[in-house]
């Protein structure tokens, strides 16, 4: 038996350990810090229909209507704009998704279930 090598195994271990514990914690750290907006996706529509936000800001889309909504970048159908920002289905009555918004700009919005319902995400 090869004591050396096997504390090396250890010791490789125990760091290993260390890195995982200390990235998930930096990954939670972010993510509670992050400033965050809410809109909210109503059976008529987006409420408020317009914001501005700082880029970086998590955006939390609330489904507090009756019917399942889809919020998502334009154009509609396709949301190539910033195809990112698109949950890619809908998000059922009570229920929630969130987008980080990264890109600075003016970002034209629909709910792809309803599509007259607009909103527009400024990013400065």
């Amino acid at each position: 038996m090869n004591h050396g090598t096997d504390n090396m195994k250890k010791t490789i271990l125990v760091i290993s350990i260390v890195i995982l514990l200390a990235a998930g914690g930096f990954v939670f750290y972010q993510k509670r810090n992050v400033p965050t907006a809410t809109v909210l996706v109503t059976d008529k529509g987006f409420e408020p229909a317009e914001i501005t936000i700082q880029s970086g800001t998590r955006v939390v889309f609330k489904n507090t209507g009756q019917d399942a909504h889809w919020p998502a970048s334009d154009l509609h159908p396709t949301h190539g704009i910033y195809p990112e920002f698109d949950p890619g289905q809908a998000i059922e009555p009570g229920g929630e998704w969130s987008f980080v918004f990264k890109k600075k700009g003016t970002w034209k919005s629909h709910d792809h279930v309803v599509p007259q319902f607009r909103g527009v995400i400024r990013v400065e």
